[in-house]
């Protein structure tokens, strides 16, 4: 709940979304959750290319935005 509610406070309302289904990825992320709490975050960047391609360019500005909010969710 505090990780969606800073999101919005950071990002707006339509800058943050809880997904309702869990990705299918090659983590292990859900065994640590039964053992510790926490949350997994996608953070965008505005970017329409795919990750790990040679098309995806980051807007460096945007860095700012994004440890300023993982700080955030630490206090």
């Amino acid at each position: 709940d505090k990780a969606i509610l800073k999101a919005k406070e950071y990002f707006g309302e339509e800058g943050a979304e809880l997904l309702e289904k869990a990705a299918m990825e090659g983590e292990d992320f859900g065994a640590y959750q039964m053992k510790v709490p926490g949350v997994k975050l996608y953070i965008g960047t505005g970017c329409e290319n795919r990750l790990h391609t040679n098309c995806f360019h980051i807007d460096e500005n945007m860095l700012y935005y994004g440890a300023a909010y993982l700080a955030a969710l630490c206090v």
